[in-house]
């Protein structure tokens, strides 16, 4: 079994991921990084200098990669990972996807800062907006993970953690 994190940039999928792989003794796969790694470009250098579409079918192939070749595996997928082709279906099929659902508010106080290396957002004049909409645009996919956790914003890793271990055992136990 898989456990896929989806959610917006900056909602925490790859700290909760990071945390939640450690706590469960699975192995831990941000597939962001990986993707880096495999190409030896940042995700905004690929991103601009081959395009989004081309990143989108990476993306798709690291997925389908991860799916038939890791078990016991927390994903932290991209922020649009699950809004192209397919892949939402693929991870709901292969695990258990988690959607980490965190304000706008606070994904632009996160965001604040870390914008320029977020493509999709870079260069943006009203970030606000642009996470407002991109958001409202993305969560009719994130929508469709099997499994909802609303992030509050004083909610500290171990207490998300602790969300989804509930939310797990309740799944788990048939309630």
């Amino acid at each position: 079994m898989n456990i896929f994190l989806t959610g917006f940039m900056g909602s925490g999928k790859t700290s909760t991921g990071k945390m939640l792989a450690e706590k469960f003794s699975f192995t831990f796969i941000d597939m962001d990084e990986m993707i880096e790694k495999k190409y030896g470009k940042t995700i905004k250098d690929i991103f601009y200098q081959w395009g989004e579409t081309e990143f989108r079918e990476i993306e798709k192939n690291v997925l389908n990669n991860i799916i038939q070749n890791h078990e016991k595996t927390v994903v932290a997928t991209g922020g649009g990972t699950p809004c192209f082709f397919d892949n939402m279906k693929n991870m709901n099929k292969n695990g258990i996807t988690i959607y980490l659902k965190v304000t706008p508010e606070k994904l632009f106080e996160r965001l604040l800062n870390d914008n320029q290396g977020r493509p999709v957002l870079a260069g943006k004049k009203k970030l606000s907006a642009s996470i407002v909409e991109l958001l409202a645009e993305r969560e009719k996919f994130y929508n469709k993970a099997k499994f909802i956790v609303e992030v509050q914003d004083h909610d500290t890793i171990p207490q998300i953690i602790e969300k989804i271990q509930k939310i797990l055992k309740t799944t788990r136990d048939g309630n």
